[in-house]
């Protein structure tokens, strides 16, 4: 309504200032450049006030739908990161990259505790190595033990 009033204002006061087809004079160019403003401002307002005064389109309610469904997933796996970081108990419908890094990663730290519990070597009888027939990272099983002389 303001913008509206005020290009009804610019251009009453442009047509009292008596110009022909030219400008030919500062009053009526400053008359014209005041239209011309009140123009792009009415325009302007125009524009927005179409926008967001209709009913959004079935396109616009979908996306928005979308955006929504996506923040809600990603708040669900972000909860559940931090569940498990934390120590609880995980849902089993848990989802996500970060939970799935987390649980290849305590993975990996049970298979390289795995790997360390395999090295140690317990002899079934008593009595001290004299040699071994193994180099450092080698593994060694217990139907390997005939590599190892027991004095």
């Amino acid at each position: 309504m303001l913008a509206k009033a005020n290009l009804d204002k610019a251009q009453t006061n442009y047509d009292n200032a008596n110009g022909g087809v030219y400008i030919n004079n500062s009053n009526q160019a400053a008359a014209y450049n005041a239209l011309y403003t009140a123009q792009q401002a009415y325009n302007t307002a125009f524009y927005y006030y179409s926008l967001y005064s209709q009913a959004p389109t079935q396109n616009q309610q979908d996306q928005a739908q979308a955006n929504l469904d996506l923040a809600k997933a990603t708040l669900k796996s972000d909860q559940d990161y931090l569940t498990a970081l934390t120590g609880g108990t995980v849902p089993t419908d848990a989802t996500g990259t970060d939970l799935l890094k987390l649980q290849q990663a305590q993975l990996a730290i049970q298979t390289a505790q795995q790997s360390l519990d395999a090295t140690r070597l317990l002899a079934p009888f008593s009595g001290e190595v004299a040699s071994v027939g193994a180099s450092v990272g080698d593994y060694v099983s217990p139907a390997r033990l005939s590599w190892f002389s027991v004095m």
